[in-house]
């Protein structure tokens, strides 16, 4: 491209073969004329909805419309989004108009990837260049899609052209335009960086081995040279100041990348370029916006023609035109190489044109040896005419493509429901309904709209922008819209007064959730496939009825005001619950939601926590808030009545939320009752431990979950049991024991004698034939136990039985294994700071405690020792509580649970020995200064009842000791 005079010519452009003026521009009409009907039929239909990245570019456009002029739209160049702020001005603000802009880049990019092509080689692979390029599935879907990146062959191509003409023809404003515009592919696609480094590797291996014999050849390439720099220089500045914009998206998305590769970097390397080169022959993009997923980027013929025409630009690489190709091709795949997500159209669409024209140049080579041929054996002396009418035909062999394109897209690729996902379709229709409710526009009524909306909103925005405030407008993003977001499968809101306009997904769990709540409407079905988009509802204040006075207030802006009861559910199946909470003020963070469905021993049976669906920035109070609480009721549970226990914590810290319950405080409250029913025949488990043994006549165990591997004496051990009856069987009873290597039960372990269900009645002469049945019993590892490894057993007795000795049982199983850990025991008392004595009913005596001296800033924590005395057997393992309590019974700390973090439990307490019992109390940090008594107590978790203060001369005098102890609380 460096010689002193014109570009040496490729053999194809020596020979136009009597291709004239007036045919050459026929030509580029048909070309321009098919691309105008691939690209533009169906447009306002086709494609559906409206892609979040679509929406983006039209918000940008739209910022452009009304005078926010930038360089740089996040990770986004400009040049897409000022030309279709000039459309929007043109034409109006559409969705159509933005994909019409896309559109018509495409068909001028067929243009000049025909222009370019001609320049290079002659008109007749240019005109088969613009055929392919306008033909083509992969250049035809992008260019309907409303993205950027479609401006880059288009630019690219342009520049290309007028580069080559420019050196041609000695035209010094041709040669600076190309330089402009080859300047001008960085502000296209992010894409475009390889393609100046294309043009300049050419450029200097040319100006290696072809001098130029002049100055004036010097002073063209200095010419074009400063024009491009001219025109990259506001977005090279940018991307100096700012170079995460530079940088950021190739980083997230590169196969390098540790977090987004999937194999070694050489490996990911090398199945990338696999599959790119692949994508002309084998399997092309599987994204459905891109492509009909796995189709190859062109038809197998041209595909052909292509790889010939790159042999023939390698076996040509000494001409300038045809390096040119062989450089741009690999460069223009890097991309999508250098990416996850390979081969991706969007990122390779810089190769097309550079395809395009070697499918040209291969076509172009197999015509001239077609009329060779013909010359030569069949038609001597006819060589024009053959020519001609040769070329003819191959002309309009190249446009056929467009037929299979056309197919492929109006046709396979719009009657399939991925399309319609693919482009967010129901986000979409959520915005035009929205657009066009007066609910939303006058601001009548709240406007409540699921979060599987809010990732994707642009979808949704795009129709809503016209609608808003100026200052909306330009912050979008940032905007609440005049909606608020919640999760529609675990939430819903209910209006202070009034109603509310409720859109939900199509998602038939939202739906079901709505109505449950006294919600009415419908469900839309859009498009020509009648597809189900979104859900919009009127949701009344009165839908739903609540005590007047709340089960539980809660510490930070949420109260539990009532329940939604689920109908009564078969074992095995989900029964939903739903909880109903009040705004009552403006909360610190977004809690989360736990739901703990207990059998009668309070073994957990099913549980479902979330994030509170509606986050505490959109709190409003008096709005109520319905959690749904998806509860797999176990397979086999007896039918009966259940309660839940629920309650708010912190996701991030575990901590609990304090709930004032009436007079007393509580982490969690207890809700119901959730109705069971016998669940379905012919029901199957998987225990942990198979037994598959007859106990009885007519009762087989079939297997057992022992609830923990190791526990320490006088803990209660849970333990599942899976029984299967034959039906019509007398009453039994089981009794549960651990049973040591020798044989023998360990000191004081005698089991109690137990429904087979354990704490849930359910007669087991009241099954029927082949039902499976689950019972939940308790396993109290006596606090004498020694250490070990003991096997759990289990023995069915005939009811009513009084337990003897194990001849009686009518037969018995081992069900798992336990370790028994020993626990050291104090029997003398520990040396403590403060001593005291305070009896708690007969379980325990507290001899001592240490409170710091030293005064506590609020927001910080301090540590509280109590010395416990056990006095006798507790029949339940109590929690113990400590409670810095101000002016008002004002609680501004606490710390409740089992004794010692858990780790002395007092089933396991040893009547005479003592128990340190270490807690962590973390003062709020809202608690004002001054001085604040601290309160103690145990109390019975299961109930939330405490156990009485007895003084001395056994008067029982309060539920809970203050200590003599102070606290000073300072800034």
């Amino acid at each position: 491209m460096c010689a002193s005079a014109a570009v040496p010519s490729s053999p194809q452009e020596k020979r136009d073969n009597g291709l004239g003026q007036i045919s050459y521009l026929a030509g580029l009409a048909i070309v321009v004329a098919v691309a105008v009907f691939l690209r533009l039929y169906r447009i306002d239909e086709l494609p559906p909805g409206l892609y979040h990245d679509e929406g983006v570019y039209g918000l940008h456009s739209l910022s452009i419309y009304i005078g926010d002029l930038r360089l740089y739209y996040g990770e986004r160049e400009p040049l897409f989004m000022y030309w279709t702020a000039l459309l929007f001005r043109v034409f109006g603000i559409s969705a159509t108009t933005l994909r019409v802009s896309a559109a018509v880049v495409g068909i001028a990019a067929s243009l000049t990837t025909a222009l370019a092509g001609s320049s290079m080689f002659g008109r007749r692979t240019g005109l088969l260049a613009g055929a392919i390029m306008a033909t083509g599935l992969w250049p035809m879907m992008v260019s309907r899609d409303g993205f950027r990146a479609g401006t880059l062959p288009l630019v690219e191509t342009a520049s290309l052209w007028m580069l080559w003409e420019g050196w041609k023809r000695d035209s010094r404003w041709r040669l600076v335009a190309g330089g402009a515009l080859l300047g001008l592919t960085l502000y296209t696609y992010i894409a475009s960086r390889v393609f100046p480094a294309a043009v300049v590797a050419l450029v200097a291996w040319q100006a290696l081995t072809r001098r130029p014999r002049s100055v004036e050849g010097w002073q063209r390439l200095a010419l074009a040279g400063v024009s491009a720099v001219v025109a990259a220089l506001p977005i090279t500045y940018y991307f100096v100041r700012h170079p995460g914009t530079f940088t950021g998206r190739p980083a997230q998305v590169s196969a390098l990348d540790p977090e987004t590769g999937t194999v070694g970097a050489a490996g990911e390397l090398a199945t990338n370029a696999l599959k790119v080169a692949g994508m002309f022959l084998v399997a092309g993009d599987s994204n459905w916006r891109h492509n009909l997923p796995g189709t190859p980027a062109f038809v197998l013929p041209v595909a052909l023609l292509m790889l010939i025409g790159l042999g023939l630009s390698i076996w040509r690489w000494r001409l300038p035109a045809h390096l040119f190709l062989v450089i741009w091709l690999p460069a223009a795949l890097a991309p999508s190489v250098l990416a996850v997500d390979a081969p991706h159209y969007l990122r390779t669409i810089g190769a097309a044109p550079c395809a395009a024209i070697l499918g040209g140049v291969g076509f172009d080579a197999a015509l001239s040896w077609l009329t060779r041929l013909l010359d030569g054996r069949l038609l001597e002396g006819r060589r024009a005419p053959v020519a001609t009418w040769i070329w003819r035909a191959g002309f309009a062999a190249a446009l056929l493509p467009g037929i299979w394109s056309f197919y492929a897209y109006q046709v396979l690729w719009a009657s399939r429901v991925e399309t319609y996902e693919a482009y967010n379709y129901d986000i979409a229709i959520a915005g035009q309904y929205l657009a066009g409710s007066e609910a939303w526009r006058l601001h009548t009524q709240p406007v409540y709209v699921t979060d599987t909306f809010r990732a994707d909103r642009a979808s949704m925005v795009f129709f809503l922008w016209p609608y808003l405030s100026p200052p909306d407008q330009r912050n979008w993003f940032e905007s609440s819209l005049g909606v608020k977001w919640f999760d529609e499968k675990t939430s819903t809101l209910i209006p202070v007064s009034g109603q509310a306009l409720v859109i939900t997904s199509a998602d038939t769990v939202a739906r079901r959730h709505v109505e449950a709540a006294g919600g009415k409407g419908e469900l839309m079905r859009s498009g020509p496939l009648s597809l189900p988009t979104i859900g919009h509802y009127t949701m009344p204040a009165d839908g739903l009825a609540w005590g007047s006075a709340p089960i539980a207030v809660g510490s930070d802006g949420l109260d539990l005001v009532g329940t939604v009861r689920p109908p009564a559910t078969p074992a095995g199946e989900v029964a939903t619950l739903g909880l109903i909470w009040r705004v009552s003020g403006p909360g610190k963070t977004t809690p989360s939601v736990f739901c703990q469905l207990l059998a009668a021993n309070g073994v957990t049976l099913a549980q479902d926590d979330h994030v509170f669906g509606y986050e505490v920035s959109q709190w409003s109070p008096g709005e109520r808030v319905v959690t749904w609480h998806q509860l797999k009721l176990p397979v086999g549970l007896p039918p009966g009545s259940y309660q839940a226990e629920v309650g708010l914590y912190d996701k991030t810290t575990g901590k609990r939320q304090v709930l004032r319950l009436g007079d007393r405080t509580d982490s969690k409250v207890v809700v119901g009752p959730v109705a069971v029913q016998r669940g379905a025949p012919g029901a199957s488990v998987e225990p942990r431990t198979r037994v598959g043994r007859e106990l009885a006549p007519g009762l087989t165990l079939v297997g057992a979950d022992v609830g923990a591997q190791q526990a320490a004496p006088g803990v209660r051990v849970p333990v599942t049991l899976y029984w299967r009856s034959s039906g019509g069987l007398p009453p039994y009873e089981l009794s549960l024991h651990i049973r040591g290597s020798s044989g023998t039960f360990p000191p004081l372990s005698a089991p109690t004698l137990v429904d087979l269900t354990g704490a849930t009645p359910y007669p087991n002469a009241e099954w029927q034939a082949g039902e499976l049945v689950r019972g939940d019993v308790g396993l109290r590892v006596d606090p004498a136990t020694p250490a070990g490894d003991y096997d759990v057993v289990a023995r069915v007795y005939s009811a009513p039985a009084a337990y003897t000795s194990p001849d009686r049982a009518t037969g018995e199983a081992v069900v798992g294994t336990l370790k028994v850990a020993g626990v050291p025991r104090v029997l003398e008392q520990p040396a403590v700071k403060s001593s005291i004595s305070a009896r708690f009913a007969d379980v325990a005596e507290l001899v001592g405690y240490d409170v710091p001296d030293a005064p506590v800033r609020a927001g910080q924590s301090l540590e509280v020792t109590l010395v416990w005395k056990a006095l006798g057997e507790a029949p339940v393992d109590y929690s113990g509580f400590v409670h810095v309590v101000g002016s008002g019974e004002r609680i501004v700390g606490q710390n409740d649970g089992a004794p010692d973090g858990g780790r002395r439990p007092t089933s396991g307490w040893v009547v005479g020995e003592y128990v340190v019992d270490r807690r962590r109390v973390e003062v709020r940090a809202d608690a004002p200064p001054g001085e604040y008594a601290i309160a103690v107590g145990l109390y019975d978790p299961g109930t939330g009842r405490r156990l009485p203060v007895v003084s001395a001369s056994g008067v029982v005098d309060q539920d809970r000791l203050f200590l003599p102890a102070k606290l000073r609380v300072v800034e």
